[in-house]
């Protein structure tokens, strides 16, 4: 494939995920509230009653917002269980690591919360487990 049919198949690519991911986002915001709540409590204890969840000695997850699927009731369960609780944050440049919420959060860009920036970083190991939206 010549490069420039490439970059064009590249950019169309990029263009249908950004039409999805609205058309995606749209349809959630028709879904009646009751119906929201019941799913992230369904896939809450789905996620509880998982081994890799049980024997993961760190859980990287996001910080919801709007209707993502709620993450706060998971970190709380593997806070209380003694596990580390790590939460992207954006650091100087746009880049992103992750952080211990056990530091402490903030809001930062587009209201999101995140670990304060004194925290140290932490990446994933052999057994944790990551919750991605």
């Amino acid at each position: 494939m010549p490069l420039q049919a490439a970059a064009a198949s590249g950019r169309q690519i990029l263009q249908d995920k950004k039409t999805l991911r609205a058309q995606v986002r749209a349809y959630i915001k028709t879904l009646p509230e009751g119906y929201i709540s019941a799913s992230d409590a369904g896939i809450m204890a789905n996620v509880l009653a998982a081994d890799c969840f049980c024997r993961a000695a760190t859980v990287f997850a996001y910080s919801s917002i709007g209707r993502e699927c709620a993450t706060g009731g998971i970190a709380a369960a593997a806070l209380a269980m003694g596990k580390t609780v790590a939460m992207p944050r954006t650091r100087p440049g746009g880049e992103m690591d992750f952080a211990s919420v056990e530091y402490g959060m903030h809001t930062a860009m587009y209201d999101i919360p995140e670990p304060v920036g004194s925290a140290p970083a932490i990446e994933p190991a052999t057994g944790d487990i990551i919750i991605v939206p």
